[in-house]
């Protein structure tokens, strides 16, 4: 008898281990609000405020980011907990103010100390100044991070997890050079001219400490085109596009 049981009863103490050290997919709520209420980086905010469920689904979540054990999390699963935090939480900021024009007409909507994640009362600045650009030093998280403006990048329709962050990362850089509202070229005479989001112009370091180093970093996200025309360009000077900070939905 012992031959036969003492194995079964390791495979399943074994099994049972395993499935006691899994963790459920904390990101899956927002992962389901995000697909049903943002198309093509607008988001309906009328229609999840108008959903009790969904608004619950919404808080569900945002309390379990709060309650949030971090401390051993890789670098990819720390990316993914912040920018969904900051990208949730701006969502959240809207429709507690919704109908809002635009995210500027809500008193200190970036300083208040309001949200919890990981155990700990921060703001929307906080999150991106501390936890994303000073401590992970990542200066795609720009691209991902949205701040419910027009003159923003794209939210995505998917949330970020430590198994697709670094491809979504490279994916929204590629997408937010390839919209006009980011990024323009312009030729005129041997100069070529490179119309920026004013993103670069505010976070310029984050990307580079002179143009020469900023446009290096671009340069693997761009469309060939682009890439091309500044690898042909004699002289190339920088300009800012004036951001849009309407509401990035309805």
């Amino acid at each position: 008898m012992k031959r036969v049981w003492i194995p079964i009863l390791l495979v399943c103490l074994t099994q049972c281990s395993a499935l006691a050290m899994e963790k459920p997919d904390i990101h899956g709520p927002w992962n389901q609000i995000i697909s049903t209420y943002v198309r093509d980086g607008s988001v309906n905010y009328r229609g999840l405020k108008e959903n009790q469920a969904d608004r619950q689904k919404l808080d569900a979540y945002l309390d379990g980011l709060c309650k949030a054990d971090i401390s051993a999390f890789s670098g990819e699963q720390l990316l993914a907990f912040w920018i969904n935090a900051y990208n949730a939480f701006t969502i959240k900021l809207i429709l507690d103010h919704y109908p809002v024009r635009s995210i500027k007409d809500i008193p200190n909507a970036w300083e208040q100390k309001i949200w919890c994640a990981a155990g700990t009362r921060l703001s929307l600045n906080d999150i991106e100044q501390i936890k994303l650009r000073t401590e992970l030093k990542d200066p795609r998280i720009h691209f991902a991070i949205v701040c419910a403006s027009k003159g923003c990048p794209d939210i995505q329709n998917r949330a970020y997890r430590a198994d697709n962050a670094n491809q979504m990362l490279d994916d929204t850089a590629r997408l937010f050079f390839r919209q006009p509202k980011n990024f323009q070229t312009k030729k005129s005479g041997s100069t070529l001219i490179l119309h920026l989001s004013q993103i670069f112009q505010w976070y310029g370091n984050d990307f580079g400490k002179t143009d020469k180093e900023r446009i290096a970093f671009m340069l693997p996200f761009l469309p060939k085109d682009a890439a091309a025309a500044i690898a042909a360009a004699q002289k190339i000077e920088i300009t800012y596009i004036e951001y849009d900070w309407s509401l990035n939905g309805t």
